[in-house]
C-alpha cells in the first residue's frame, strides 16, 4: 500500500485534471478540430458533414470517459487515504 504523502500527492496531482471545462477543450479544440479539418479536405457533402459530427461526438464522448475515470481513481484514492486514518 501506498503512503499517506504519496497518495496526497495523487490526489493533488489528479484535482487539476477534475475539471470538466478542461477535459472539453483538450478533447474537442485540439484532435476533433484537426480531424475535422481533414475531413472537411474532402468536400462539403453530407456524408463529410456526417464524419465530421461523429468525430466531434466521439471526441465528447471520450471527455466524459476519461472524466469518469478521473473522478473515480479520486474516490479510490480519498478510501485509501480515509483508511489510513
Amino acid at each position: 500500500m501506498k503512503n499517506e504523502q504519496e497518495i496526497k500527492k495523487e490526489l493533488e496531482r489528479l484535482e487539476k485534471f477534475n475539471d470538466p471545462v478542461m477535459l472539453m477543450v483538450i478533447f474537442l479544440a485540439i484532435p476533433a478540430v484537426i480531424v475535422a479539418a481533414i475531413i472537411s479536405s474532402f468536400g462539403g457533402g453530407t456524408l463529410i458533414k456526417g464524419a465530421i459530427a461523429a468525430c466531434f461526438l466521439f471526441f465528447t464522448w471520450l471527455a466524459f470517459k476519461v472524466g469518469s475515470l478521473i473522478k473515480q481513481r479520486i474516490e479510490s484514492l480519498q478510501t485509501q487515504l480515509n483508511a489510513l486514518k
